[in-house]
């Protein structure tokens, strides 16, 4: 199935809390554990901040667990991760918060097969998202080599060359939905989870 990205938004109370405790990815897993998501546009996180919607079924809430405060909005990017690391390292250089994706924080869990969970502070978040509103789709575009980016074993490594996909434009459409989800936060002023899995 292949690893993929995740973020949950969280107050930095939630994520001093889950920090504190004995367990803090069974905490985390169960604070907004729902079992019927509902597909949904992110209304209470972007309040009108945005006037396009992301792909039908690529943002969702848990129902039960979403606060006024827009904590436990869920949002995945599935397995643009790594190629959206790459675009941002070669746009912004091999510093945080440009490799966010796959450093910074605080690390929660790691496992031998590449799992990890990361949760980052409102003020991280904050970093982030003022970095990735600097940046538009022709400062990534530019780095996007199927080429380059196959021999560099950017994961999935099979698909950037495959003639039927337009691997650029997936990454930039997933940039967006990146982009509008953590500029959400920020203005919520609220960290997140960061799970690959």
């Amino acid at each position: 199935m292949g690893l993929r990205i995740s973020f949950t938004t969280l107050s930095n109370e939630t994520i001093a809390e889950a920090l504190g405790s004995p367990s803090s990815v069974e905490f985390l897993a169960n604070r907004f554990a729902a079992p019927d998501l509902a597909e949904g546009w992110m209304s209470g996180l972007l309040a009108g901040k945005s006037k396009q919607k992301p792909a039908r079924g690529t943002l969702r809430f848990f129902k039960p667990g979403v606060r006024a405060n827009a904590e436990g909005v869920h949002m995945s990017l599935g397995m643009s991760w790594a190629g959206l690391n790459y675009l941002l390292t070669k746009a912004r250089g091999n510093v945080w918060p440009a490799h966010f994706l796959l450093d910074g924080g605080t690390l929660v869990s790691s496992e031998d097969d590449g799992h990890t969970v990361r949760v980052l502070q409102s003020e991280e978040v904050s970093k982030v998202s003022e970095m990735l509103c600097k940046l538009n789709h022709g400062d990534l575009g530019r780095h996007y080599d199927a080429d380059k980016m196959t021999s560099a074993a950017v994961y999935p490594k099979e698909l950037w060359k495959r003639e039927e996909f337009d691997g650029c434009q997936y990454l930039l459409d997933h940039f967006d939905i990146l982009r509008r989800f953590l500029f959400g936060a920020s203005g919520k002023e609220l960290g997140c989870q960061v799970q690959l899995s």
